[in-house]
């Protein structure tokens, strides 16, 4: 009943004549600003009404041409198009579109209610329209734009007027010789609007930075090119050595520093409105022209920087656009993570150099306790060679003392044979260099010091060392065999290097304690090993080393001796590595073990890592 009951209305809103409406634009259609305008018109009708409509538009291009010279086929094409198509209203934009619809009305719409726009409140001011003409006024404000330049240069004493020959072009300049005007006493005009375009241009480049150039419109000049006013605004302002300003919105972004600006969507807006309110049936007549709205101070950032224009200088409410943000405003996210980073990285380096300070201190305390260890070990093999170190120096003692009691008695003698006394000097100062040389080597291996790195003969090295051991190998029963080949020099500190051999031997002597003495035998043995190093071994004759103690021979602590602390062979190895060289040990074929170090000759040894100090 209710599809029964509403279908005829539904059928009657369908057969209803479309709205039409045609857009009489005064310029090229191409240009921003009708561009502008017309978009603003079609979408505010568009969105305000469901009845279906028709749009039409045409353009006088009033600013580029003649309109006299085509004005009269023009209304005959136009009146042969829309012939038998009633227009339900006329939106004129621009003075041109408004005089047009205003003399030919009647011929072409009789009847249609006209509406215009983009028309400056001092181009309708005192005019009288017919009825069913009504619209909207804009406001185009040289004042207030050459307002905003005096406070952007507030030093500025000159101002250059640039526009062209056009009919729009003619009434814009005409607003600004009224607006300066205001500021007689204040600036000085300079009118560039009777000059080409080329001119035009060639002058602001040669302008001072402490002048104002007032752009209104350029859409011929005297030369009768034709140009688009906001192309035309783009060259000269990257010509101008001063700062541009406009009072159009569509210049914005074009080189403009700023100004008062007409926005004509706005005022395309508010005049599909006052169509919208014909449309529904409100009488043309009875509505009155609206007054413009303020002009909008706008300005743009780039402009201000390229010419050091403070914002401070602009009125409250102004804006800025195109403003180019700073670092922080623009990479805020950026910059605390990389700041994060920063904080954390720091905090990471100083963790790690606080931990690289303390392993340094603890490895330093280490070589310390390793030093105080090395030369406990060095105190206890001597207590151990005491037997022998006496016997080294008995000896020459006993000697020395025979030998200047034999020479008391000589020299007793009426006739002494002084021959024979030389004899005996000579063997008495040959016995005290012999016991100086063992205090001597003992007080050296025994003392504290730091290292002294040397150039080394590893065969002289050993043969002190023997030297040293004779007469403990001997109380032992321990037969001594050398094995020298011809060695490279090796660097490295001798005190070190004779502990090191030291403890090797002194550790085959104790390995042979359980064997009948007739089979007691330590062989030292160096031999060039390859052309960058050298190699010294010592080998024994005892039971040799059990395969499960093998791989731990040089580890600290570790003996099979049931007095033995376990230092001896791990003291060797490290002295050994702090040298830069590798020591290892084996079980001989047939009987006993050979324990090997292996140093590298001068002309090839790297300098030792941190790892690989020399303990003091």
């Amino acid at each position: 009943m209710l599809a029964w009951i509403f279908l005829p209305f539904a059928a009657a809103a369908e057969e209803a004549p479309p709205l039409r409406v045609l857009i009489l634009l005064g310029s090229d259609y191409t240009l921003p600003a009708s561009v502008v305008e017309t978009e603003a018109i079609l979408s505010t009708l568009t969105a305000s009404t469901r009845r279906r409509m028709e749009f039409y538009t045409e353009a006088l291009d009033a600013n580029r041409m003649a309109l006299s010279e085509y004005e009269a086929d023009f209304v005959s094409l136009l009146k042969r198009k829309y012939q038998g198509r009633q227009m339900d209203v006329v939106i004129a934009v621009q003075a041109a579109a408004l005089d047009f619809a205003e003399r030919h009305r009647p011929e072409l719409w009789p009847g249609t209610p006209v509406v215009f726009c983009a028309m400056p409140a001092n181009w309708v001011r005192g005019r009288t329209f017919a009825a069913g003409i009504t619209g909207v006024t804009a406001t185009v404000d040289p004042v207030g734009t050459l307002d905003l330049a005096m406070r952007l240069q507030p030093d500025v004493r000159q101002v250059v007027i640039l526009g062209g020959v056009g009919e729009t072009d003619r009434a814009f300049l005409d607003g600004a010789r009224q607006a300066l005007r205001r500021f007689q006493g204040r600036l000085q005009a300079t009118w560039l609007d009777h000059h080409t375009f080329e001119q035009m241009t060639e002058a602001v480049s040669r302008l001072p930075p402490d002048t104002i150039v007032l752009y209104t419109v350029i859409s011929r000049d005297t030369a009768g090119r034709i140009y688009t006013p906001r192309e035309a605004l783009a060259r000269i302002a990257h010509a101008s050595k001063a700062p541009v300003y406009g009072m159009i919105d569509t210049y914005m972004g074009y080189g403009i520093t700023g100004g008062k600006l007409q926005s004509l969507e706005t005022d395309g807006r508010r005049a599909a409105e006052l169509a919208l309110r014909v449309l529904g049936g409100e009488s043309a007549a009875a509505i009155p022209v609206l007054p413009p709205l303020p002009s909008e101070c706008r300005v743009d950032g780039r402009e201000l920087n390229r010419f050091g224009l403070p914002e401070s200088r602009l009125p409250a409410g102004c804006s800025i656009e195109f403003s180019q943000p700073g670092l922080w405003a623009q990479y805020r996210r950026e910059i605390i993570f990389v700041l994060l980073a920063i904080v954390l990285q720091g905090a990471a380096i100083a963790v790690l150099l606080v931990q690289r300070r303390l392993r340094r201190n603890a490895e330093f305390a280490a070589r310390q306790q390793f030093s105080e260890l090395a030369h406990a070990a060095r105190l206890s093999t001597a207590g151990q060679l005491t037997a022998a170190i006496a016997h080294e120096i008995n000896q020459p003692l006993s000697a020395i003392l025979s030998n200047a009691e034999a020479a008391e008695l000589m020299l007793a003698a009426e006739s002494p044979p002084i021959d024979e006394v030389r004899h005996i000097l000579a063997d008495i100062r040959s016995d005290d260099l012999r016991a100086g040389e063992v205090i001597r080597q003992l007080r050296s291996l025994l003392s504290k010091h730091a290292p002294e790195m040397e150039s080394l003969d590893l065969n002289t090295l050993a043969a002190g060392v023997l030297n040293l051991l004779a007469v403990e190998a001997r109380r032992r029963g321990v037969a001594m065999d050398m094995e020298f080949g011809e060695l490279p020099p090796v660097h490295g500190d001798r005190v070190q290097l004779q502990q090191a051999l030291l403890n090797l031997i002194l550790n085959a002597m104790d390995a042979m304690d359980d064997i009948p003495q007739s089979l007691r035998r330590v062989t030292v043995r160096t031999a060039a090993n390859g052309k960058d190093g050298v190699e010294m071994a010592v080998s024994d004759t005892g039971h040799g080393i059990s395969p499960a103690r093998l791989p731990h021979i040089f580890e600290s602590f570790t003996t099979s001796k049931q007095d033995g602390m376990g230092l001896g062979l791990s003291i060797a190895r490290s002295i050994v590595e702090a040298h830069g060289g590798k020591i290892r040990a084996e079980n001989n074929p047939g009987k006993g073990a050979t324990f090997c170090f292996t140093l590298l000759a001068n002309g090839n040894r790297k300098p030792p890592g941190k790892s690989a100090e020399l303990v003091p």
